[in-house]
């Protein structure tokens, strides 16, 4: 089972003091059986910028989805099973359309999961090591 990822959200009372919204584990979720291991958890999204803070409904609260809004952000933690638990084991269509992403598996690509996406994505690995595979190189990152 994987480790449990504790969201802390704060936010404003009436009196515009800061206080704690929400203190938990995080619920937004997506594990695909086709993919045993790879987890994709949602901390935090945005739909506009500047981000509109005024609402106290939380934004994942929501099924897990590949791209934010075109003005949005969202924040996520996706863990990725080794490589030999990939291969061969889901065809990027599928995993990409559980994301409500179809369009944008790259098809013409001989690289499995190579997808491409209007978005600016951030990536830190805090554990292992992954290979950043691009049209042109790749990269091991640890």
């Amino acid at each position: 089972m994987a480790k449990q990822i504790r969201r802390i959200v704060t936010g404003h009372n009436a009196a515009g003091k800061s206080i704690i919204a929400q203190d938990g584990f995080a619920t937004s979720i997506l594990e695909l059986a086709a993919v045993p291991g790879l987890r994709a958890t949602d901390l935090w999204e945005t739909t506009t910028a500047p981000a509109d803070l005024t609402s106290d409904a939380d934004p994942v609260a929501r099924p897990v989805h590949l791209e934010p809004r075109p003005t949005g952000t969202i924040f996520r933690i996706v863990e990725f099973p080794p490589d030999a638990g990939l291969r061969g084991r889901a065809e990027s269509r599928h995993v990409f359309a559980a994301l409500g992403a179809s369009h944008t598996a790259d098809t013409t690509s001989a690289t499995p999961m190579m997808h491409k996406t209007a978005s600016v994505d951030y990536a830190i690995v805090l554990g292992g090591e992954v290979w950043l595979v691009i049209d042109e190189g790749a990269t091991s990152v640890k």
